[in-house]
């Protein structure tokens, strides 16, 4: 058995090798140990271009393994596959694309790369902590189309054609969390919020009547979710009634997110034009790193958060939880 290689041992197994940047991709776990994920790897996996593969034919002995890898030498095997579109720099070296990689993990048989997903995992979503909000976005937005339950009931609250509608809160961090934790997307998610804005009807029963058709659609389609709707347009009569507190009318449904407990809990989603739509006023990075962190406004107090925190705590773990 090869001893184990650590970055400098690759670094020098790469140069010995005399190509081109650009004719070769690291790729498994030689490619995580430049990411810092691994501290180090069994071998040098690389992809190479035609142009590279030849150069190495040249220079080395190549023989066919049956796989599609060919044996460079005792401690590099090498692919014909340029991997252009889906690779990254990474310390002057162009690395297998993360998500190409967890992809091929996901869909192995192998224990050792089952293994290697909760790594995987933990890197991206500290490294999405600090992405743009493009980045985050579309990350996000790819993690909860892969919850397909809960998009089956989205789709259909869609065709209700509710005002300024969405699902809100806790199932939506929860998804994403779910998804980090490499457990099922559901686990865990008891209910479904899901919130709509329409000033001109401020009847209860309406909400009633809304969330009795979303329970049977879900019944119908052995999805196991309780629901809960609420018109925000009425918030303000609710908190009167129920609490004796005087607050504003919310100006929409958006307004009324702003105004919640917490940012990781401020979340939204719906459909604009077919397509999935997330609405975060304080972004995704407290969501992506499991941070509690208060919204400071007129209706929020240190009462109302601690006791949110902990109900929080006490069915999550590994929260960073921010003082009020």
């Amino acid at each position: 058995m090869n001893k184990r290689l650590k970055k400098y041992e690759l670094i020098k197994l790469i140069e010995e090798l005399n190509l081109e940047r650009c004719d070769f991709t690291l790729l498994s776990s030689s490619a995580l140990v430049f990411r810092g994920i691994m501290e180090d790897a069994g071998d040098l996996d690389i992809a190479v271009t035609k142009d590279g593969f030849d150069k190495l034919s040249k220079k080395f002995d190549l023989k066919a393994k049956g796989n599609g890898f060919y044996i460079v030498n005792d401690s590099v095997e090498c692919i014909v596959d340029d991997k252009k579109d889906i690779r990254e720099l990474v310390d002057n070296v162009y690395i297998q694309d993360i998500y190409n990689y967890l992809g091929y993990l996901e869909s192995s048989k192998r224990e050792k790369d089952k293994l290697r997903i909760p790594l995987v995992l933990d890197y991206i979503r500290n490294k999405m902590q600090y992405e743009n909000i493009s980045k985050q976005n579309e990350l996000f937005i790819n993690i909860l189309k892969r919850n397909t339950n809960l998009m089956k009931v989205l789709d259909f609250i869609d065709t209700l054609n509710l005002p300024n509608y969405y699902i809100a809160a806790g199932s939506v961090f929860q998804t994403i969390w779910n998804y980090f934790d490499n457990v099922d997307l559901n686990n865990n998610i008891k209910d479904i919020d899901v919130i709509y804005y329409d000033k001109t009807n401020l009847d209860v029963n309406k909400d009633i009547d809304i969330c009795n058709k979303i329970i049977e659609f879900c019944k119908n389609n052995n999805l196991n979710y309780e629901i809960d709707v609420s018109n925000e347009a009425r918030m303000h009569l609710w908190k009167k009634e129920h609490e004796n507190k005087d607050v504003e009318q919310y100006r929409n449904s958006e307004d009324a997110i702003n105004y919640w407990i917490a940012n990781m809990h401020a979340i939204g989603i719906t459909k604009i034009n077919n397509e999935l739509y997330v609405y975060a006023p304080f972004g995704l990075s407290d969501i992506y790193s499991r941070t509690i962190r208060p919204i400071k406004h007129k209706y929020n107090s240190k009462e109302l958060y601690d006791k949110k925190v902990k109900s929080w705590s006490s069915r999550f773990d590994n929260l960073n939880i921010v003082e009020w």
